[in-house]
């Protein structure tokens, strides 16, 4: 993504209406994909890119579920650790497969 040219925007998980959460949670827009694309792995080591992929593959009705529901209220409520989305960190663990 280097070089300056036009990449378009990200399209993020839930579509349209998730978009302000994303942009929150990573404190970049999506359609700065350079911008967005860093800050989303530099962001609790990388566990909110895992959470984003998880997400992701869900099929779209289950992410704005997900996006919509708890997910949405504990990073609004001010939630910096993301592995405290689920108890005991078992959604985003400490596990970082793209790491060696």
């Amino acid at each position: 993504m280097a070089g300056g040219g036009d990449y378009g925007e990200v399209r993020v998980p839930g579509g349209a209406e998730a978009v302000s959460f994303w942009e929150r949670l990573v404190d970049a827009s999506p359609s700065d994909p350079e911008r967005f694309v860093e800050r989303l792995f530099a962001r609790s080591s990388g566990r909110v890119a895992q959470a984003y992929h998880m997400v992701s593959r869900l099929p779209e009705r289950q992410q704005r579920f997900v996006l919509g529901s708890w997910l949405s209220r504990r990073w609004a409520a001010g939630t910096r650790h993301a592995g405290s989305w689920a108890p005991g960190g078992a959604l985003l663990g400490e596990r970082r497969p793209w790491v060696r």
